[in-house]
């Protein structure tokens, strides 16, 4: 409910910000896949920041989706490489 309120005033790295965080609580419930969700609109937002990535690959690999984790994990390194 808190997340919805605020939603129209966060905007770029603060809304994205806001999805790790949603995120975040999201994975400490079990809700792996709706973690990833939360990661994947944080990426969306600001692809350039290599810590998306890595956590949206951290949470494919407990799922064990290698090809996923191994895609994200790359495009972390590539973002952290800018």
């Amino acid at each position: 409910a808190e997340f919805d309120r605020l939603r129209p005033e966060l905007v770029g790295s603060y809304l994205a910000s806001a999805y790790v965080q949603l995120g975040a609580l999201y994975a400490q419930g079990g809700y792996v896949d709706a973690a990833l969700v939360a990661f994947g609109n944080a990426r969306e937002l600001v692809p350039t920041d290599a810590r998306y990535a890595y956590l949206t690959g951290v949470f494919h690999l407990q799922k064990n989706q290698l090809r996923e984790a191994e895609a994200a994990i790359a495009a972390a390194l590539a973002a952290d490489a800018e």
